[in-house]
């Protein structure tokens, strides 16, 4: 999914290339924050425009393919774009990954994202 976000928004706004959103693109610090953040400085800094009204930008054009993109919420917070991503769609990520054990094996080396539930919730480990 994180690749599809990239995929879409080097496309449609970031005048990023896709390898570029994708180092830059994080797991936020606390689950409140979204699964992904899109810190906007560097893209501030190639755009030249402020990095809150990136944020803004970037909000307006991912809630335009949300549902494509397997997100439910997007939302900006200072020059962060926080993205929050479909449960449904990481319970069906995971239930994919668990049906052959040779195909979640080759997930993990080639260091993609592997979901694990963990206290009733579900939370990303990117390896």
């Amino acid at each position: 999914m994180k690749k599809k976000i990239c995929q879409y928004l080097s496309k449609v706004l970031v005048e990023m290339p896709e390898e570029e959103l994708m180092k830059t693109m994080e797991i936020p610090p606390k689950e409140k924050m979204g699964d992904l953040a899109l810190p906007c400085f560097a893209m501030a800094k190639k755009m030249r425009k402020n990095p809150m009204r990136i944020a803004t930008e970037l909000v307006e054009k991912l809630n335009e393919q949300k549902d494509e993109l397997g997100i439910e919420k997007v939302e900006s917070v200072g020059a962060y774009c926080n993205i929050h991503l479909k449960r449904d769609l990481l319970r069906k990520a995971l239930s994919l990954c668990k049906k052959t054990s040779m195909e979640y094996r080759r997930l993990v080396a080639e260091k993609q994202c592997v979901w694990t539930i963990h206290r009733q919730i579900l939370q990303r480990i990117f390896m």
